[in-house]
C-alpha cells in the first residue's frame, strides 16, 4: 500500500511540473509575440516619422582688435617629443648644457603660416570657435551643449597641407616680442612670440536657427571677444591681448536646401 502511495504521489508531482512548464512556455510565447507586435509598432512609428530640414544657416562677419599674440607647438617642439616618446631617446639630464636658442627660428615658429612668402598667416579655426564657447560659461548653456550649436569653418590649409584648419589674419603690422615667462611654475625663461598689430578676421560660422537664433548667438561672440579673447596672454591667462570687437555682422543666409536636402554650395 505504501509502495502505491508513493508512486501515486511521485505521479501527481510530475503531472503538475510538466502543468508548470506548459504555463510558463505559453507565458514566454506570449511575450515573445507581444515583443515582436511592438517591434512592428515601432517600425512602423519610424518608417512614418517626419523629421523637418534643418535651418542651417551661414553668418559673415568680421573681428579684429589692437593685438594678437600667436603661439603655436613649433615643428622643432613636436620633433623633440616624437623623440622621447616615438624613438624612445632619452631626454637630456638635468643639469645638462641647454642647447643655444635661435630667436629668429622661435619667431617663424610662433607662427600659423598660411604663405610664407607672402606674409598670410592664420589662426586656427577651432581656437576662434573654443572662444566663443567658453564665453557660454555661466549662461546657463553648458559649454558641452554649446560646442554643438555653432562651427566656425576654417576657410585656409597650412603652408604644404591640403585640409583647412585656419582663418586668414590681416594685420597692419608684425612685431616680434621677447617676454619673460616662468616654466614649471618655478624657473624663469624667455619666449620669442609674434604679434599682430591692429589685426582683423573675417569668420563663417554655421548654425542651426532652429536650436540657437542669431540674436542670441551674436551677443556670445561680443562677450567672448570682451572676456575670454584668442591666442596667448588674453584676459583668461592674465592679459590683456586676444581681445576682438564685432566690427561687422555682415549677412545671414540659408545654406541647407530642404526641397533638396543638400547643401547649397
Amino acid at each position: 500500500m505504501a509502495t502505491k502511495a508513493k508512486s501515486s504521489k511521485s505521479k501527481s508531482k510530475s503531472k503538475s511540473k510538466s502543468k508548470s512548464q506548459d504555463v510558463e512556455k505559453l507565458i514566454l510565447e506570449e511575450e515573445e509575440e507581444l515583443k515582436e507586435d511592438s517591434r512592428e509598432e515601432l517600425k512602423a512609428e519610424v518608417r512614418n516619422l517626419e523629421i523637418p530640414a534643418p535651418k542651417i544657416c551661414k553668418l559673415t562677419c568680421r573681428i579684429g582688435g589692437p593685438s594678437l599674440i600667436t603661439n603655436p607647438m613649433s615643428p622643432k617642439a613636436l620633433q623633440e617629443y616624437e623623440d622621447i616618446y616615438i624613438t624612445k631617446k632619452t631626454p637630456k639630464p638635468k643639469g645638462s648644457l641647454v642647447p643655444a636658442r635661435d630667436p629668429e627660428e622661435e619667431w617663424e615658429g610662433s607662427l600659423h603660416i598660411i604663405n610664407k612668402k607672402k606674409k598670410i598667416y592664420g589662426f586656427p579655426a577651432l581656437g576662434i570657435k573654443e572662444c566663443i564657447v567658453r564665453a557660454f560659461d555661466g549662461s546657463g548653456i553648458y559649454m558641452t551643449v554649446a560646442r554643438r550649436l555653432f562651427d566656425v569653418i576654417p576657410q585656409h590649409p597650412y603652408e604644404g597641407k591640403t585640409i583647412p584648419e585656419l582663418v586668414k589674419i590681416d594685420y597692419t603690422h608684425l612685431e616680434k616680442r621677447r617676454d619673460r615667462v616662468i616654466m614649471n611654475r618655478s624657473t624663469p625663461s624667455l619666449a620669442y612670440r609674434c604679434q599682430f598689430i591692429d589685426w582683423t578676421a573675417d569668420l563663417e560660422i554655421q548654425f542651426d536657427a532652429d536650436i540657437i537664433q542669431l540674436n542670441i548667438l551674436l551677443p556670445f561672440i561680443v562677450k567672448a571677444g570682451f572676456s575670454v579673447g584668442i591666442g596667448c596672454w588674453t584676459p583668461m591667462k592674465k592679459g590683456s591681448h586676444g581681445k576682438f570687437t564685432l566690427h561687422d555682422a555682415g549677412k545671414l543666409v540659408e545654406v541647407f536646401d530642404s526641397s533638396k536636402n543638400t547643401f547649397i554650395t
